[in-house]
């Protein structure tokens, strides 16, 4: 406990200026002096060179949480007009629609983080990274999973208690200033660790301080919310008010729908009422009571130090090469049943002789495989173990055996954008585990992207898209799609474009772009523009895109092109495409049923019968409701009636009309009509 005195040579001595002009032994000296005379329970830890200069760590024994100590002095807080205008250029030159995304952000967010300000911080402790799981349950003495599923982070509703827990400790919550000043760190630029520039990704290096993970989660704040800094404190106390206050966040927003990657910024601010899912603790401790942290000796000491200045951190070097394969492939590789037997071991494609050795194989177990339910942490599993396997390995069949894994993954219905997953036994919040996996895994994704094999390259976009939404990844689709020759990649491309983008804001020049691939020559390049735009638009789709996709509706791709979306088979994917879009105008995609029906009445062929059949259900889905009894004939509106009477016409397919209370036969199906 600090000494109640008017002056404290502790605290004189861990102001910025005193403290970075020690030698190491000197540091290290006086850590160990924090120790001995403020703190019960901890143990130091060491000196370690961050950004320039020394910073002491220290441990709490019983919890291992690790704490850097920050020392006292002065800083500019808020976002300045000079910040604001290197967001700017940033943006001007980065993608042509990011300017406008981040103009409209910093008006909604510049207000709350000015004017700016000097503000006096005394030193105190932080920990280094936000309580993990395991701490938090230490701390909180309750379940894991306190935030329903997301690590690393608490519910609201455990805000209180984890306040109250944190004060038994001799711990708080570090205030808004002291938590800015942290990050800042002395380094120039509008992200931890002093970055100055929009990032694809969140995840900044560790700054001058040895703070990491900075931005990322959204981090708990002492103060309470005000909507600007007129009337604030000086120093770094926290500023009593209503609600409380949240800092960073940027990685619960990936993959970014807009400039989502502003809440990473060091000033970024937001209130606690408006978080309303889950928040992440950083504790902080304070090294003397306030009369002695802010005692004119102190302040005057931090004054004439100024505002601190240190060197941005080098960071971390990214690996260039391909990641080494084990040399004993997972388990989890061999894919089973419900029933717990293996109906396809992918591991058995490395020993195929030639791909159509492979490709039987695959075609053998891959029913099967897909047709058990499974767990989502199994599907993350496969996705982390299939990925770099089938970007860097060298076997035959490696297209389909990817193409297998995206619908184990995804299920076939490639509109729905999320996991394959069994909603009764899962909760909704794990849905992302196996988007978050393949995210961390896109050196793996952009190899697969760049493969030599243009069916790769075609299967590529359908675990791109859905993992990574956002208006970054559709800029990307859209460049490789512009850039693809191979047109089944090129179509691939562009539908994955439309499901990256299908949440964001649509753009005129965009969809001009996507517009002039319509009247593409490959009919397949066309058909991918349409459904992109379809997709992207809604019920403003274009017309001359409905005329695309009801011209191909009926159209059977060749044996010598390889299209994985929906197995190849394009009226089920431009039904579903339409089917997820156009929700209000059903008209639409029932009329293209109706013709595709009227003109394969009486068909012979088998996929004809079969496509027939499949229009006739999906017809059935959209209009009666499953019932176990028969449905009267007299409670029939116009619309159903008029779908039973082509579908009882001579030639007209089989269905599954029972399940709609409707006569499964074609002549009581007549009769029942009248």
């Amino acid at each position: 406990m600090a000494a109640n005195t008017a002056h404290d040579d502790l605290v004189l001595a861990l102001t910025h200026a005193r403290w970075t002009a020690l030698d190491d032994n000197q540091q290290r000296a006086l850590l160990d002096r924090v120790v001995a005379e403020r703190l019960t329970g901890f143990e130091a830890v060491g000196i370690e060179m961050h950004g320039g200069g020394g910073v002491g760590f220290v441990r709490h024994a019983s919890s291992g949480v690790e704490f850097a100590l920050v020392p006292g002095g002065r800083f500019a807080m808020g976002l300045s007009v000079a910040e604001a205008e290197t967001l700017l250029d940033l943006a001007e030159e980065r993608i042509e629609a990011a300017l406008g995304e981040v103009s409209q952000s910093l008006q909604a967010i510049g207000p709350a983080c000015r004017p700016v300000r000097e503000v006096d911080v005394a030193p105190f402790l932080i920990a280094a990274l936000p309580l993990n799981d395991e701490q938090l349950v230490e701390l909180l003495d309750r379940p894991s999973s306190l935030s329903g599923g997301l690590e690393w982070c608490i519910t609201p509703a455990h805000v209180e208690r984890a306040r109250k827990q944190l004060a038994k400790r001799g711990w708080r919550l570090p205030s808004e200033a002291e938590w800015e000043y942290g990050c800042r760190a002395g380094c120039p630029g509008v992200y931890p660790g002093g970055v100055d520039a929009l990032p694809d990704e969140p995840g900044w290096p560790t700054n001058g301080f040895g703070l990491a993970a900075l931005g990322e989660l959204p981090e708990l704040c002492a103060d309470g919310w005000h909507s600007s800094y007129d009337g604030a404190p000086r120093d770094c106390r926290p500023w009593a008010g209503e609600d409380g206050i949240v800092r960073g966040g940027a990685a619960v927003l990936y993959p970014w729908q807009g400039a989502g990657y502003l809440w990473g910024l060091c000033a970024a601010r937001i209130p606690l009422s408006a978080q309303e899912f889950f928040v992440a603790l950083r504790p902080a401790i304070g090294l003397a009571p306030e009369d002695v942290a802010y005692g004119a000796e102190a302040v005057a000491a931090r004054t004439a130090g100024g505002i601190i200045q240190r060197a941005r951190p080098t960071p971390r070097a990214k690996p260039e090469s391909a990641p080494a394969l084990p040399a004993e492939l997972p388990d989890v590789l061999a894919m089973r049943t419900m029933y717990d037997k293996v109906a396809l071991d992918l591991r058995e494609l490395t020993n195929a002789s030639d791909e159509k050795e492979a490709l039987k194989l695959l075609k053998k177990g891959a029913k099967k495989a897909l047709e058990a339910d499974y767990y989502t942490s199994e599907n993350a599993e496969l996705v982390e173990a299939a990925l770099p396997w089938l970007a860097h390995g060298t076997f035959p069949g490696r297209h389909e055996a990817l193409r297998v894994v995206v619908e184990r993954v995804f299920g076939g219905n490639m509109t729905r954008f999320l996991p394959h997953v069994n909603w009764c036994r899962e909760g909704i919040e794990q849905v992302d585990a196996c988007m978050f996996t393949a995210i961390e895994l896109r050196a793996s994704l952009f190899a697969l992207w760049n493969d030599d094999d243009p069916r790769v390259r075609t299967v590529a976009p359908m675990l791109l898209a859905p993992a990574m939404q956002g208006r970054l990844m559709f800029q990307e689709l859209w460049k490789r799609a512009r850039e693809e020759r191979h047109p089944a990649a090129r179509a691939s491309a562009l539908m994955g474009a439309g499901i990256a983008g299908w949440m964001l804001e649509p753009r005129n020049q965009s969809r001009a772009a996507f517009a002039q691939q319509l009247s593409h020559k490959e009919p397949l390049v066309a058909l991918g523009a349409a459904l992109a735009l379809t997709t992207m638009a809604g019920n403003s789709v274009p017309s001359e895109a409905l005329e695309v996709l009801e011209r191909m509706f009926g159209e059977r791709l060749g044996k010598d092109i390889y299209w994985p979306w929906c197995g190849g088979d394009l009226h089920v994917l431009i039904a579903q495409t339409l089917q997820g879009a156009l929700s209000h105008r059903g008209d639409v995609l029932d009329g293209m049923l109706i013709r595709r029906i009227e003109a394969l009445l009486g068909a012979s062929k088998r996929a004809d019968k079969r496509e027939a059949t499949w229009c006739a259900d999906l017809l059935l889905e959209r209009h009666f409701r499953w019932r176990r009894d028969p449905l009267p004939a007299a409670e029939l509106k116009p619309k159903q009636r008029d779908l039973l009477a082509l579908l009882t016409r001579d030639g007209a397919p089989e269905a599954s009309y029972d399940t709609r209370g409707v006569p499964l036969e074609l002549d009581d199906r007549r009769a029942w009509l009248g």
